[in-house]
């Protein structure tokens, strides 16, 4: 009985070595991809998302939340599909908060500017 039990113990650990191997594998191609990832958000170009943002108010917004960034190409050469993956999911995760937040700047800065003119051509028709 004992030596039944030591052996079920023994193989189980046999069994599970692997595939303890392959979720730390997993884990660091995760944080590989992501870290890559980061490093390629200055593809975002958060100017034209200000002006979208400036000049379109909520529409250009929407327009952020709406757009999807293309992933660069050159980095999915010789990656395996979960790099790929990992890598497809952050960055565009990461682009799209990058639109927003300089979309959304754009549109609270050309709200400000608005009022501002109205203010401005609202006391000049007061003289």
């Amino acid at each position: 009985m004992y030596i039944r039990m030591l052996s079920l113990v023994m193989v189980m650990l046999l069994l599970s070595t692997p595939v303890l191997a392959m979720e730390q594998n997993l884990a660091q191609v995760q944080l590989e991809a992501m870290a890559d990832a980061k490093k390629d958000l200055s593809a975002v170009n958060s100017e034209f998302w200000f002006a979208a943002g400036c000049g379109c108010g909520l529409l250009g917004v929407l327009l952020a939340y709406a757009y999807t960034e293309d992933v660069p190409a050159d980095r999915m050469i010789g990656k395996s599909p979960e790099y790929v993956l990992y890598y497809t999911t952050e960055y565009q995760r990461l682009t799209r908060n990058e639109r927003l937040l300089s979309s959304a700047y754009g549109s609270v800065m050309g709200t400000a500017v608005s009022i501002l003119v109205l203010v401005v051509l609202a006391d000049l028709n007061r003289l």
